[in-house]
């Protein structure tokens, strides 16, 4: 990925949500560590993306590690376990909720079995 060119330099207060953004937070959790509105956040977020001619998250995040502006190393060990385990409670409920969707798909079937049969 080529860094775009860099129309007008980020405010401080956009760096700070730039880098709470590329550490997997989100817009509320951003406004509520900053003590913003979430409106707020998305403003700044627009004003990045525009300012460094970025499109969304992923990129945002890519181009930051590669120009040095966060580390992966800022990371503590307990902030990956924790999003670790939210996504794997996220996970969970998903599948649980599609096995028992097709559970009883399943049953209903059987049940509908049994009468024509």
């Amino acid at each position: 990925m080529n860094p775009p060119h860099v129309v007008e330099p980020l405010t401080a207060r956009e760096i700070e949500v730039l880098h709470l953004v590329v550490q997997g937070r989100s817009n509320q959790e951003v406004a509520d560590e900053l003590v913003i509105s979430e409106r707020t956040v998305r403003t700044h977020m627009m004003n990045v993306y525009g300012k460094l001619g970025l499109g969304n998250r992923v990129q945002l995040t890519l181009y930051a590690l590669k120009m040095g502006l966060v580390t992966l190393d800022g990371w503590d060990e307990q902030e990956r376990n924790a999003r670790r385990d939210r996504a794997t409670v996220a996970f969970d409920a998903v599948w649980t909720e599609a096995y028992l969707a097709g559970y009883r798909d399943g049953a209903e079937a059987q049940k509908g079995d049994k009468v024509r049969g």
